[in-house]
């Protein structure tokens, strides 16, 4: 199951801290028969076939396409000086 760091947790809390029970999905798109993109974005609730990882206070939907692969996977932040927030995976 997908982890999370401990900034991650706090980055989605902040993201939902005024809606409670939203959290962030993990959804995907096909690009083409091999390859999907991963698409991020603040929700109020999950879709009914979606995963929901629940840790350190943080909620994280995933889609049914990418539950599985992110599986033994880990979701990073990384925050800019002018608070410019990027999600990464890590292995």
């Amino acid at each position: 199951m997908l982890t999370l760091t401990t900034g991650a947790a706090q980055v989605i809390q902040d993201l939902v801290a005024d809606h409670p029970g939203a959290g962030l999905r993990i959804s995907s798109n096909p690009v083409d028969a091999d390859r999907i993109e991963l698409g991020l974005a603040v929700t109020a609730n999950p879709e009914p076939t979606d995963e929901i990882v629940d840790e350190q206070g943080s909620q994280v939907f995933l889609d049914l396409q990418v539950a599985p692969l992110l599986e033994d996977r880990t979701l990073d932040v990384e925050v800019s000086d002018d608070h410019e927030v990027a999600f990464k995976l890590l292995p």
